[in-house]
């Protein structure tokens, strides 16, 4: 245990309670996914003061930029440079901003009443949320909203409750004393929290590493830069880290003045790969942190030049992002023919009902309307499953008594060239009651559900192509529903479950 000041630092993980929804845009990339090289400068000093640290940007792609010299949050809405506002907060020298929602905003306020303080767009009174003796460089909230905070002086990552005042800060990474070794950092800058598993990135910036401390370890594997087992990239100072949704990095290479990014072959610049500092609209000066807007574009505080950089996103085949000058869903690009439902995206192609899936790049299937309740965690089962091909299910578990306790489906999925793959998708409710099982012949397909349906699934019943009808299996509570489309049959699940099955989804492809 380690005393610091007044407060008690305890390298053990604690309970804390979970939520669900993330606060911040989080896309999936392709492997050769590419930026402008040339940005545009969305804010300068007249609008953000001198020395931009932070930047943040939320899911209604709103930009906060804490400005240095005038104790205000500068708002952008949309990115757009007309369309701004000011939250007088008394900050000074504020590094680091976290954004949650319009009115749940997290800054650093070290220099004014100490720590880091939660303030909303409507008050100019800052609530203190993490007091410490150090400034904290950067801050990041995971959903189960645990405050995290880089100690950059005292060599340390730490972390503290949002839901409870009554939980002492947790030490997540470092031991507090300036080392290169698995276990200590050198004034450690950017933090990321992968929210799918609870792991740590660290930009470990004078060691010019990025470290990784899985779930509850404060024992780290270097994955890029100074250090690490695998052949990476060479890093200078970093100081801004992010993931997209494979859990791919980005870094801010701060020395270099360049941005990093990760994928299947490694390595590779995107942004500033001049291999210099200058104020050129491709290049960068001193960079410091980066986020991105739903749109995959990548914005910048470069900091000695004063301004936020925005670097437009190049629309490829695979992308699965809509573009800002498109109705739909990208798959390929501007003025794209169009590739059938379920199909993998082909070069230049968009999908034919304007959907695509950005999890796998294929277009989506028709889907029907979300059955039942708010409760519980979303699920897909196309995240299991993939679609590489064509999928069907092949037979379905139940687990029923007045509700739906659970739902699990196994599913085929084949194409022409890979043949067929057998995927059992996880179990999708509890364990309450006992399965019910109802298996499809080869080339059977379910056409049809009948259901009911109100806080939760109620009750489900399948009826095949040849005619065949599963068992009703649920109570006679919530309200009827039948789901049929003409020439369709059922492809794959959605929805949400806890301990039981709160809501369903159909989505359906053509017979």
């Amino acid at each position: 245990m380690l005393f610091i000041g007044k407060l008690i630092l305890v390298a053990f993980p604690f309970i804390i309670a979970e939520t669900s929804g993330s606060f911040y845009n989080q896309l999936r990339f392709a492997s050769n996914a590419s930026w402008n090289a040339n940005g545009i400068t969305v804010a300068n000093s007249t609008l953000i003061g001198l020395h931009p640290f932070d930047i943040f940007i939320d899911k209604n792609n709103t930009i906060y930029v804490p400005k240095q010299d005038s104790k205000q949050i500068i708002l952008l809405f949309k990115g757009n440079l007309t369309s701004t506002r000011n939250v007088s907060a008394n900050l000074s020298n504020s590094l680091t901003i976290f954004v949650k929602t319009s009115d749940d905003i997290y800054v650093d306020t070290y220099y004014s009443i100490g720590g880091i303080s939660r303030i909303t767009s409507n008050s100019a009174i800052p609530i203190s949320r993490m007091n410490l003796c150090y400034q904290c460089s950067d801050i990041f909230i995971s959903q189960n909203d645990l405050l995290y905070c880089s100690f950059t002086e005292n060599h340390q990552v730490l972390a503290s409750s949002l839901i409870t005042s009554l939980d002492p800060l947790l030490i997540v990474a470092g031991t507090g004393s300036v080392g290169s070794t698995s276990t200590t950092l050198r004034n450690p800058l950017g933090i990321f929290v992968d929210d799918t598993n609870d792991d740590l990135y660290v930009a470990d910036c004078r060691n010019n590493r990025i470290q990784l401390f899985k779930s509850k370890r404060l024992t780290a594997t270097t994955v890029a830069g100074s250090g690490s087992i695998n052949v990476t990239i060479d890093l200078n100072y970093p100081s801004g880290i992010a993931l997209d949704s494979s859990s791919y990095l980005f870094i801010v290479d701060t020395g270099n003045n360049r941005i990093i990014a990760e994928g299947l072959n490694g390595f590779r610049c995107i942004v500033g790969c001049t291999n210099s500092s200058g104020s050129a609209s491709n290049q960068l000066n001193n960079p410091w942190s980066l986020s991105f807007d739903s749109y995959g574009n990548l914005f910048i505080s470069d900091q000695a030049n004063n301004r936020i950089q925005k670097f437009n996103f190049v629309s490829s085949c695979y992308d699965g992002i809509k573009n800002q000058d498109e109705t739909d869903i990208d798959c390929g690009g501007s003025n794209c023919s169009k590739c059938p439902l379920t199909n993998t995206c082909l070069l230049n192609s968009d999908c034919y009902i304007n959907e695509c899936d950005t999890t796998s790049y294929t277009c989506q299937a028709t889907s029907g309307i979300a059955r039942g309740g708010q409760g519980g965690s979303i699920f897909s089962d196309l995240d299991v499953v993939g679609l590489y091909g064509r999928t069907f299910p092949i037979s379905i578990i139940l687990r029923c008594g007045s509700y739906i306790d659970a739902i699990q489906v196994t599913y085929e999925t084949s194409n022409q060239t890979q043949g067929s793959v057998i995927t059992q998708a996880p179990r999708r409710g509890g364990t309450n009651t006992g399965p019910h099982q109802f298996d499809l012949l080869p080339g059977e397909r379910i056409v049809k559900v009948n259901g009911r349906s109100g806080t939760y699934v109620n009750g489900l019943q399948f009826t095949t192509s040849t005619g065949n009808v599963s068992a009703y299996c649920g109570g006679s509570g919530g309200t009827a529903f039948t789901e049929q489309y003409s020439g369709y049959v059922l492809s794959y699940i959605s929805g949400r479950c806890g301990s039981w099955l709160n809501q369903i989804q159909f989505h359906w492809i053509p017979a």
